[in-house]
């Protein structure tokens, strides 16, 4: 059977890594790349792996091909913290890479937040998947903030889902909200420079309502009552949040040219 090993990124991740690592027991190999974690995210980590590799970077795509490098295993299952591999796709995914021709697996993730299970009432066609699984020389992560996979050669689905516990509270998914949106917008103004007037107006007004009916009546997240609506609220705040940086930015750096 090929080994197969799992890469996961933790700062401060205390609260939840543990959940995480219990579903990995399957797993022949485990990286942590920490990113200068204060809490006990390390300690943890060490009861189940000695492969803890310390890489502070606000490139994500660096902190992942950081593991990539640290790995041994042939194959590669990319996780975040706060995610749970349930015994059914762990199963599928020892299954679906013995023999396969394929270099890369999607995994659907069904979001848990404040402990509800969201979309279970939409149809599982809905359910956004992400390229997670993948030969080790064959995938790379490319990309600053939003970092994707790119894996060389054929891909494939698994059929069972993995778990995205996302966030214990509303403040903590604001908090986490105010990080990533900063980064974004260094990020895009880094690439893109600043959008005109237009290109902002619709970043503030039309991308978060587009946002909100996509996650909460495309994925069906509203049917599943106020942690839904609370959810896709706030999803829609974090698009809405990250443009108004971005022309707050803008507006700093003329003010600081004149």
């Amino acid at each position: 059977m090929p080994d197969v090993g799992v890469v996961i990124p933790t700062f401060n991740s205390g609260d939840q890594l543990d959940r995480c690592l219990q579903s990995l027991t399957w797993a022949d190999e485990i990286i942590i790349i920490d990113g200068g974690s204060q809490d006990d995210t390390t300690d943890i980590a060490r009861e189940y792996t000695e492969d803890i590799y310390e890489f502070e970077s606000d490139n994500f795509s660096e902190i992942r091909n950081k593991g990539i490098m640290n790995a041994e295993s042939s194959w590669l299952l990319h996780l975040d913290a706060d995610e749970v591999v349930p015994r059914p796709l762990a199963e599928e995914i020892q299954s679906k890479i013995m023999g396969t021709d394929q270099s890369g697996f999607y995994i659907r993730r069904q979001h848990v937040f404040l402990g509800k299970e969201l979309g279970e009432k939409r149809s599982p066609l809905r359910t956004p998947s992400h390229l997670k699984l993948a030969k080790r020389d064959q995938s790379k992560f490319v990309g600053n903030v939003h970092e994707e996979l790119t894996v060389e050669g054929e891909l494939g689905e698994m059929e069972n889902v993995c778990k995205h516990y996302s966030h214990n509270s509303v403040e903590e998914y604001i908090s986490k909200m105010n990080r990533y949106s900063s980064l974004l917008t260094r990020e895009h103004t880094r690439k893109r420079g600043y959008d005109g007037s237009f290109p902002l107006l619709i970043g503030c007004t039309v991308s978060p309502v587009k946002r909100l009916v996509s996650i909460g009546i495309i994925r069906g997240y509203f049917f599943d009552g106020w942690h839904g609506l609370v959810y896709t609220l706030l999803v829609s705040m974090s698009c809405l949040v990250e443009n108004m940086k971005i022309w707050e930015s803008k507006i700093k750096d003329t003010n600081y040219e004149s």
